[in-house]
């Protein structure tokens, strides 16, 4: 369990360094997209940036429930 936790945390990491690299794709090309389109564009992003983070939060509870049994 403590290495299912480790990779999800370690996944939960790569997601974060690939919400920075869609981010800065999405900046730069701003200007050429809808004003509607580049925040539904954001609001996916963060929202799945948020999903990531949640998992990682409760793979973490998971291990600290399984530590104290």
């Amino acid at each position: 369990m403590k290495q299912m936790v480790e990779r999800v945390a370690y996944k939960e990491h790569e997601c974060d360094l690939l919400q920075r690299k869609l981010m800065k794709k999405l900046l730069e090309q701003a200007e050429t997209m809808k004003v509607a389109s580049f925040f539904l564009w954001m609001k996916v992003v963060q929202e799945l940036a948020g999903l990531s983070d949640e998992s990682e939060r409760l793979a973490n509870r998971v291990r600290m429930t399984l530590e104290v049994k």
